[in-house]
């Protein structure tokens, strides 16, 4: 069981560093060149938001993170109900295992739509 979540650990802190770099050109090599200027994107794409906007994506991040965290604990739980092999106490650690799991989704999507009407409300 150490070994897989070394392993979930690992892969799941090393993916990013899979992804291309979203670099995009500079328009002048230098800004002092001939009157242009270089023209920086926003690196957070909040546009007009501001920090709602900012705290809205933070939250959008976080709730993509518990949800893929509860299909994992569903996963864990399916999968000590499949191997009980008849035994009471694994039975209901799996069921336990699904039930928080979905207690808790529950709890961050309302708690999520709490916060994104608060946000709407603020903007």
């Amino acid at each position: 069981m150490r070994r897989i979540l070394a392993i979930l650990t690992l892969t799941l802190l090393l993916a990013p560093a899979a992804v291309p770099a979203l670099a995009q050109p500079a328009t002048s090599t230098s800004p002092t060149q001939q009157g242009k200027t270089v023209v920086l994107k926003d690196p957070l794409n909040l546009g007009t938001g501001g920090i709602p906007k900012l705290i809205n994506n933070i939250i959008k991040a976080a709730v993509g993170v518990v949800g893929a965290f509860a299909l994992l604990v569903f996963v864990y739980g399916g999968f000590l109900l499949l191997t009980s092999s008849g035994e009471a106490a694994k039975i209901q650690a799996g069921k336990d295992a699904m039930k928080w799991a979905a207690i808790g989704v529950a709890v961050v999507f309302s708690s999520y739509a709490l916060v994104s009407f608060v946000l709407q409300a603020l903007t």
